[in-house]
């Protein structure tokens, strides 16, 4: 079951980030662990930090039942605007373990200003096709080469 909600700015007592997967990932079940671990080392890798949103986030965050036999894990990779080229190779990297994951691998590289693209969308022979852009107005598309090249379209 899914609810929507929507409350106004002013309701909001705190924000912060979504939690850091390895912060999280004991919590998360035993069988993805080893894919967990790749992941992490990957973020490692590249300096960067995985993050957790969706159900497994909720799980975390709220102390209830969130994760199903059929839930995947939401990964957010914010990559500096200066490092944005080198995402076709983050990319590659979490193809390569999603191939033989007990899990999905879902998720999103954000720029620093927010927009946002789905990493599975990312295909490096490709620069010039349009991909899903999200911000937190809404989704657009926008060519992978402007993503990467920082123009602000959405």
């Amino acid at each position: 079951m899914r609810i929507g909600l929507e409350v106004t700015a002013d309701a909001i007592v705190h924000v912060e980030k979504p939690p850091a997967l390895v912060t999280v990932q004991k919590t998360l079940p035993l069988t993805w662990q080893a894919t967990l671990e790749r992941i992490v080392a990957t973020g490692h890798r590249h300096g960067l930090t995985p993050r957790v949103f969706g159900s497994a986030m909720w799980q975390v965050v709220t102390g209830h039942p969130y994760l199903t036999d059929r839930s995947d894990i939401d990964l957010l990779w914010h990559v500096p605007d200066a490092r944005l080229a080198e995402s076709a190779a983050l990319c590659l990297s979490l193809q390569k373990i999603g191939q033989d994951a007990p899990v999905r691998l879902d998720g999103e590289i954000m720029r620093d200003d927010g927009l946002s693209m789905n990493w599975r969308e990312f295909d490096i022979s490709r620069s010039d096709r349009d991909i899903l852009v999200k911000s937190d107005t809404g989704a657009n598309l926008m060519s992978q080469k402007d993503f990467v090249g920082q123009r602000r379209t959405p």
